[in-house]
C-alpha cells in the first residue's frame, strides 16, 4: 500500500476562444531569436511573452518538450494554454479567490506534496553501478516482446468490387484470373487495367508494407505460404475478390540490446527509486508512535 501518491499534478488544457496569436510560429523553433518582451499571445488583454514561454518549456518533460517544437499545432495549443492560465489566475486574484478556504487548503495540499516529492527524490536516488549489467541483461532478456518489430509484408493488389449481378462478377473474375495465369509478370500493368481500388492501381496494385499481425484474417489465411513473387488464387470478402502478390517479406525481429540499451536504464532505474521511496516510507511508519486514546 502507497501512502504517498507521488504522481505530479497535470493540468488539463482548457479549451475556449480567445484572440489569435498575436505572432504566428509553425514551430517553437521560429521564436529562438526573439527578443524576451516580445508577445507571442493574449487574451483580452492579458499577454504571454517570450521570455514566459522560454520558462515554462524548460520544466516540462523532454518528451513533451520534443513534441511542442515538432508540432505547430501543439506549439498553438500550448501556448494557448499558458496565455489562458494567466488569464483566470488574474481574475481569480481580482476577486481575491486566493484568499479563500478553499484555495488555501488546495495549495496547501499541493505545497505538502511537492515537499515530500522532493524529500523522496533526494532520498531515494539510485546508487552507482545501478542498474548492472547484470540487470539490464535481464531486463532485456525478460522483455524480448517488448523490443519486437512485426513482421511485415509488402503486398500489391487486384481488387474487383462485387456488384449485384453475381454472374458478370464471376465472369470478371474468371477473365482477370485468365490473364494473371497467362501474364504472371505484368500484375503491375493488370492492376491498372482492371482493379476497382483506385488508390493502388494507380500505383500497379501496391499497398506497401503491412504488419502481418493486423491482416485481415482471411487475408492472412491466403497468403500464410506464399513468398516473394507468388500470386494468390481470388481471396473473398464481403466487398469484392483481392488478387494479392507478394512484393517482399520482413520477418519479426528483436532490437539488439544497444537499441534499447537507454530505454531499459530509465526504466530500471525508475522502478529503483520507487521501490526505495516506499522502502523509506516502510521504515518510517515503523517509528511512528501511536498514542492511546486512553
Amino acid at each position: 500500500m502507497r501512502f504517498f501518491n507521488s504522481s505530479k499534478w497535470l493540468c488539463a488544457a482548457l479549451m475556449v476562444c480567445m484572440t489569435p496569436l498575436t505572432a504566428q510560429a509553425e514551430v517553437l523553433g521560429d521564436w529562438q531569436g526573439s527578443p524576451s518582451e516580445t508577445v507571442v499571445a493574449s487574451i483580452q488583454g492579458q499577454e504571454i511573452t517570450w521570455a514566459e514561454v522560454q520558462l515554462a518549456i524548460v520544466n516540462i518533460s523532454q518528451s513533451d518538450r520534443q513534441d511542442v517544437m515538432a508540432d505547430a499545432e501543439k506549439f498553438a495549443v500550448y501556448i494557448k494554454t499558458l496565455v489562458l492560465r494567466k488569464y483566470i489566475i488574474n481574475e481569480a486574484e481580482k476577486i481575491k479567490l486566493d484568499d479563500s478556504e478553499s484555495v488555501g487548503f488546495s495549495v496547501r495540499q499541493a505545497y505538502d506534496q511537492a515537499m515530500i516529492d522532493g524529500w523522496l527524490t533526494l532520498e531515494a536516488q539510485p546508487e552507482l553501478g545501478v542498474p548492472s549489467p547484470e540487470a539490464i541483461a535481464e531486463a532485456y532478456q525478460a522483455n524480448q516482446g517488448q523490443f519486437a518489430t512485426p513482421g511485415k509484408v509488402n503486398l500489391s493488389q487486384i481488387f474487383l468490387q462485387n456488384t449485384e449481378d453475381k454472374d458478370a462478377d464471376a465472369l470478371r473474375l474468371s477473365i482477370v484470373l485468365d490473364e494473371i495465369v497467362a501474364n504472371p509478370n505484368n500484375f503491375a500493368e493488370l492492376s491498372k487495367t482492371y482493379s476497382d481500388h483506385a488508390e493502388s492501381a494507380a500505383e500497379g496494385g501496391n499497398l506497401g508494407w503491412l504488419e502481418i499481425n493486423k491482416l485481415d484474417p482471411v487475408i492472412l489465411k491466403a497468403i500464410g505460404d506464399l513468398k516473394p513473387g507468388d500470386i494468390s488464387m481470388p481471396v473473398k470478402t464481403d466487398i469484392g475478390s483481392h488478387f494479392l502478390f507478394i512484393n517482399n517479406v520482413s520477418s519479426a525481429k528483436i532490437m539488439p540490446l544497444e537499441d534499447v540499451h537507454d530505454a531499459i536504464v530509465e526504466s530500471l532505474r525508475k522502478d529503483w527509486k520507487a521501490a526505495k521511496q516506499q522502502e523509506l516510507i516502510d521504515q518510517l511508519m515503523t517509528l511512528v508512535n501511536v498514542n492511546s486514546a486512553d
